[in-house]
């Protein structure tokens, strides 16, 4: 069971305990706040899901988070509909707390996404896993850069993020994985690859029936099942899963 609540105008968000919580930010629907903050203390459990599927007009876009000692944290950020600003997650994580954060991007047109996330592990034994994603068409662009800064208080922590981006022809990217180390009992890994479908690739499957215009929804519609893998709500699962076809 989970607590659910759709964020509304809420600036500031304090967890304390009891069922683990299920938090929902979707921009078609809310307030559109240039800073949101999360305030988490020890032993809460949260699934956090954040949808951008609304052209808003704002200078920058921050998401800061405060995650407590022993906390559990599943991130799902979605991008569809770009922001005509910058967009910043801070993450500052406590002892022993497991963080998991998944990004995908889907950019079409001209779409042009700029996006920053830290995730500052300040204390020892903490846990996290960044994965990134993204897909862009048209003559969309992304610049994504994820960082994992451990302190040198964060010793036996266990870190690693990586980043995959798929490309159309005429669209750019760039994904930037970074490790940032000042403890030295630590365990900590990144990657990043770009690919394109290679012309054989596109004649192999065209050969077997598929469109072209099939051939990239069904490669976006894979990794939108990727995404929401493990989601605790199956409804709200679906529901992600729709948005994203319609938006192909």
């Amino acid at each position: 069971m989970n607590n659910f609540l759709e964020l509304q105008t809420e600036r500031e968000i304090k967890l304390n305990s009891g069922w683990p919580f299920l938090l929902v930010e979707r921009w078609s629907k809310n307030s559109a706040l240039a800073v949101r903050k999360f305030l988490l203390k020890a032993g809460v459990e949260v699934n956090y899901l954040l949808i951008i599927d609304k052209l808003v007009d704002i200078d920058a876009l921050e998401r800061q988070w405060s995650i407590g000692r022993d906390t559990k944290v599943n991130l799902y950020y979605l991008f569809l509909q770009p922001l005509k600003a910058e967009i910043r997650f801070i993450h500052d994580i406590g002892a022993g707390a497991i963080v998991n954060s998944h990004s995908l991007v889907l950019g079409n047109n001209q779409d042009d996404w700029r996006i920053k996330a830290d995730y500052n592990f300040q204390d020892s034994g903490s846990f996290g896993r960044v994965k990134v994603e993204a897909s862009l068409r048209g003559q969309s662009s992304l610049d994504y850069a994820a960082s994992m800064n451990v302190s040198q208080a964060a010793q036996k922590s266990d870190t690693r993020v990586d980043m995959r981006l798929y490309l159309e022809e005429n669209a750019c990217g760039q994904v930037t994985p970074g490790l940032n180390i000042a403890a030295h009992d630590v365990k900590a890994g990144h990657s990043a690859s770009t690919f394109r479908l290679a012309p054989e690739d596109l004649f192999y499957l065209q050969s077997r029936g598929l469109s072209l215009a099939g051939i990239k929804k069904m490669l976006s519609l894979s990794l939108a099942k990727n995404f929401i893998q493990g989601f605790p709500d199956e409804a709200l699962s679906a529901e992600v899963l729709n948005l994203i076809s319609t938006n192909l």
